[in-house]
């Protein structure tokens, strides 16, 4: 929680991480007219350990044994105005397919259920990677589901 209350440290922190090239930055943009309106955050699971060590993921069984060529949508944001209009799909959408020629044999989704705030929906809405062919591999009552797509 403490890093929701540091926009300027994660900043600088992204900012370097694009700089040096790190794996964990990568990811899409949406640009309309040449200006951004939608990213996704798209890394190995590998070095995303921050990510699958907080709770509730540090402990569910579904991320044991072999990682390797997991990767993570591990954040989708759509500037406000530009909500329900296709953008977090196509995002997705293009996910598969980079995630697929980044050496990618399965990606991962950990959106948030069971809540219209926009604060907790940073990882994206689940209809999203359900229609893009998620499927769930593990439920939890907390609204923390886990979503794969082989690839």
């Amino acid at each position: 929680m403490e890093r929701c209350t540091q926009p300027e440290r994660n900043r600088d922190e992204f900012e370097r991480g694009l700089l040096e090239g790190s794996v964990e930055t990568r990811g899409l943009v949406a640009l309309v007219d040449e200006v951004v309106v939608g990213w996704l955050k798209l890394s190995p699971a590998v070095v995303l350990d921050k990510l699958y060590r907080r709770r509730p993921y540090g402990k569910m069984p579904c991320f044991s044994g072999d990682r390797s060529g997991v990767f993570t949508v591990a954040c989708v944001l759509v500037d406000r105005s530009w909500r329900r209009r296709g953008i977090a799909r196509t995002l997705v959408a293009e996910a598969v397919d980079t995630a697929r020629n980044w050496g990618a044999t399965t990606l991962e989704a950990l959106p948030r259920t069971g809540t219209d705030d926009p604060q907790l929906l940073q990882m994206g809405p689940e209809s999203v990677f359900t229609g893009a062919g998620f499927a769930v591999v593990h439920e939890s009552i907390r609204g923390y589901p886990v979503l794969r797509r082989q690839l």
